[in-house]
């Protein structure tokens, strides 16, 4: 008998629920319920980056948290346009090609930003971590000039990402996203190492020059 020929029929799967009632959940949720916490998230997150610029900058904690707060805020905008973008209000709209590709730039964006907020909120779980381990070496390890520096970077490697999606001679497509996904993603992990060998290695200096400035 040759099952080569043949055709498989496979039989129909009926819903679990109306497109009706899923389109309605979707308008709960996506627009509703995740669209208010993004709204909240923009103006909390705005709230604090005042607080914290009024604070000044001679903690460099505050720094941190500043840089926290902008990387939320930038979180919280593209998770909105996100929802928006997505929900079923606009599924009649022809837009052509133009709501494919702002939805996955949104998309792109929206990853590279929460990757800048764990990036800051791995340094800040760092220097809380130096804090606890070497309470008496802290002034000298983690300075602002460091920080700054740290913090720059992260800044730095993230928009190259967004700026590359716009400085191309054609239309970024879902091809060149992919791609700048790939890249993003692993850079990313490789990038958090350096971060930890930078803070451990300014440690093992700090080491050597106290027996020294003992023996002087």
């Amino acid at each position: 008998m040759d099952l080569g020929n043949q055709t498989i029929v496979w039989p129909l799967v009926e819903p679990l629920v109306s497109l009706a009632a899923l389109d309605m959940f979707l308008l709960v949720n996506d627009v509703g319920l995740c669209s208010t916490l993004s709204l909240f998230g923009i103006f909390t997150n705005l709230a604090n980056i005042i607080v914290f610029i009024k604070m000044g900058f001679s903690e460099t904690s505050n720094m941190n948290f500043l840089a926290l707060s902008v990387f939320d805020l930038l979180v919280s905008v593209t998770a909105l346009f996100s929802k928006l973008i997505y929900s079923s209000l606009l599924r009649g709209v022809d837009m052509g090609d133009t709501l494919s590709l702002v939805s996955g730039v949104i998309s792109f964006t929206m990853f590279v930003v929460i990757g800048g907020s764990a990036m800051v909120t791995a340094l800040i779980s760092t220097e809380r971590c130096l804090c606890i381990v070497f309470p008496l070496q802290m002034k000298r390890i983690i300075t602002q000039s460091r920080v700054l520096c740290l913090l720059l970077l992260i800044v730095i490697y993230h928009a190259v990402f967004i700026i590359l999606l716009f400085v191309g001679i054609r239309i970024p497509d879902n091809e060149l996203i992919l791609q700048l996904g790939v890249h993003y993603f692993s850079l990313m992990s490789s990038r958090y190492k350096k971060v930890f060998c930078y803070l451990f290695s300014l440690r093992k200096k700090s080491g050597k020059e106290k027996p020294n400035r003992q023996a002087v």
